[in-house]
């Protein structure tokens, strides 16, 4: 077999070496691809998360004012009805009190039979029991 120079025999190890190398870089190089384009595709993916998640937060958020006000006119209603509530009470009381007053037995001494007597004191309660029951299912 014939011998090479030295300079030849350089420029082979040279050119094999280089193209070697060529396969390893090129080989590295499309590894590192294929992981930029999975690594692309997940924050791509991330990035319609992102998306989706901050319109839904800005709906909620818009939505909970809409429930915060709300829940104000209901704060403001049960008031109103505890308000009405507490009047009806009072006329119950008011009438429970004219049911048993001592002008009930005025009326006794001042001609009245019994059994008038018996009936305002009867409606004057009947009115206060359904005054109490408004009352109650308030």
């Amino acid at each position: 077999m014939a011998k090479r120079a030295p300079k030849a025999q350089i420029t082979d190890y040279d050119r094999e070496y280089l193209s070697k190398l060529l396969e390893q870089s090129t080989a590295n190089a499309r590894k590192a691809t294929e992981q930029a384009n999975k690594l692309e595709i997940k924050i791509s993916k991330y990035n319609a998360y992102s998306e989706y998640y901050t319109k839904l937060a800005t709906k909620l958020l818009e939505g909970s004012g809409l429930l915060n006000e709300d829940a104000q006119k209901l704060r403001d209603n049960a008031t109103l009805l505890d308000e009405l509530s507490n009047k009806l009470e009072q006329k119950a009381q008011y009438f429970r009190s004219l049911a048993d007053n001592a002008s009930m037995k005025a009326y006794m001494g001042s001609g009245f039979t019994p059994l008038v007597v018996q009936r305002n004191k009867a409606l004057y309660f009947d009115i206060a029991e359904r005054l109490t029951n408004k009352h109650n299912s308030i």
